[in-house]
């Protein structure tokens, strides 16, 4: 799941989008093929080009993407 997440966020961040809304909620397990763990990332409804967000970079993606993933190894142990 975390390896798919980064993936996700990678191909967002080559295409110059920044998701700026990366939560536990944006992110959706869906059975796909033969893998019952497939990620959708959702929720872009406030993302912006990498250009454009004067706030935010991909460096604020980032950064929720490591809380996000430091949540989700709390709730395995």
């Amino acid at each position: 799941v975390g390896l798919q997440l980064c993936s996700a966020l990678a191909a967002c961040h080559a295409s110059g989008i920044v998701h700026r809304y990366l939560t536990p909620a944006n992110v959706h397990l869906c059975p796909r093929g033969g893998d019952p763990l497939f990620v959708k990332l959702t929720d872009f409804g406030i993302a912006t080009l990498d250009d454009a967000a004067l706030e935010l970079d991909a460096a604020a993606d980032v950064h929720a993407l490591g809380v996000l993933l430091q949540e989700m190894l709390q709730a395995a142990r």
